[in-house]
């Protein structure tokens, strides 16, 4: 790739554009950690929170032996997830784990090593969840856990709303 810099206009869920995500992915996995750096470094100037792009980092900083800087990106992950994690036990629509994009319930899903069976849109009063069917690695029966995704929902009507 050419040149590290490309476009981040935001989704209508608030993340950023698919396409630097995936060619920071695709640099990280040819061995181009400088590319895949300079793109997790712009992703991270427009949304701290992006959790891959903390992970891109981490990995790079690792495989160039800056274990230091490593370190802190690794505790930047474990901090979001954590934060992500903190908000609710996701047991029930009431106590459910709260995103503010729904990247990161896959994100969350992937750290905690749980599979994903089946995803559907649930609704309870004025609220929206996500109901994840999952299983852990060797688990016979599944479990369910629910994401309140009132905030990417809004974002998205915001997006989609005409101009008066």
């Amino acid at each position: 790739m050419a040149s590290a810099s490309l476009s981040l206009p935001s989704s209508p869920y608030g993340r950023i554009t698919e396409r630097v995500a995936d060619a920071m992915l695709e640099a990280y996995s040819s061995g181009d950690c400088r590319q895949a750096t300079a793109l997790a470094d712009q992703i991270l100037d427009a949304n701290f929170t992006h959790i891959d792009s903390h992970v891109v980092t981490r990995l790079c900083h690792r495989k160039a032996g800056d274990l230091v800087r490593s370190e802190q990106s690794r505790a930047v992950v474990n901090g979001l997830i954590g934060s992500i994690l903190g908000s609710g036990d996701g047991k029930t629509p009431e106590t459910a784990v709260v995103v503010i994009a729904t990247e990161e319930e896959y994100k969350t899903l992937d750290a905690l090593g749980l599979r994903v069976i089946q995803r559907s849109l649930v609704r309870q009063g004025t609220s929206a969840f996500d109901r994840f069917e999952v299983k852990s690695p060797g688990a016979i029966e599944s479990i369910t856990l629910y994401f309140n995704v009132d905030r990417p929902m809004a974002t998205l009507l915001k997006a989609t709303r005409q101009p008066k």
